[in-house]
């Protein structure tokens, strides 16, 4: 009863490659498909205008299995993001980098000016009293809120227009004149 370590050593040695090679892809299948979607590569390579219909009789799979696994033959090869293309009509080649931007999205700036605005609050509460730093605070429309005219700020502070105009200016000069002019001179540009 002795059987070579070779013949029984060779389907382990096998399967356990087989198995490695499988789990390095970038999407990782469940077990059973790879030998499926072997016999679909093989045969779009053989047939690369194939239907759907002719894949599953050939590879002898279920429609439903055909179409999933479509989806994994185009997507099991991952794309460099460095790598470019061209569109039809187009004569420059763009990048997928280019292609995956999100010009929309302005994270850095949003963080950027919430920071400024609660630097900037600060700084006012410190150098200001409570009536320049509400003339300011309204006239400006610092902290999301829409600056005011002169006229709207004597109504709701109950004096002249002149006087919050002045109250205004003592504001500005204290605040020209404090240690954090700079800092806020550089953050208003």
């Amino acid at each position: 009863m002795g059987f070579k370590f070779s013949t029984l050593g060779m389907t382990w040695i096998r399967q356990t490659i087989l198995r490695d090679l499988t789990q390095q892809e970038l999407i990782r299948l469940p077990e059973g498909s790879h030998g499926a979607l072997s016999k679909l590569t093989a045969a779009l390579k053989e047939q690369p205008n194939a239907s759907k219909k002719h894949l599953s009789k050939v590879c002898g799979l279920s429609m439903d299995d055909v179409e999933n696994l479509l989806y994994f033959v185009g997507v099991g090869k991952p794309m460099s993001i460095d790598s470019t293309f061209q569109e039809s009509g187009s004569s420059e080649a763009e990048g997928m980098h280019d292609l995956l931007a999100d010009s929309n999205n302005s994270f850095v700036e949003e963080v950027m000016e919430e920071d400024a605005a609660g630097y900037i609050t600060e700084v006012l509460g410190d150098v200001l009293n409570q009536r320049e730093l509400q003339v300011v605070v309204a006239r400006y429309g610092i902290g999301g809120a829409e600056a005011q005219t002169l006229a709207t700020l004597s109504e709701i502070m109950g004096v002249s227009k002149e006087r919050v105009r002045q109250i205004e200016c003592e504001a500005l000069k204290k605040l020209r004149e404090s240690e954090h002019a700079e800092c806020l001179l550089e953050i208003l540009e």
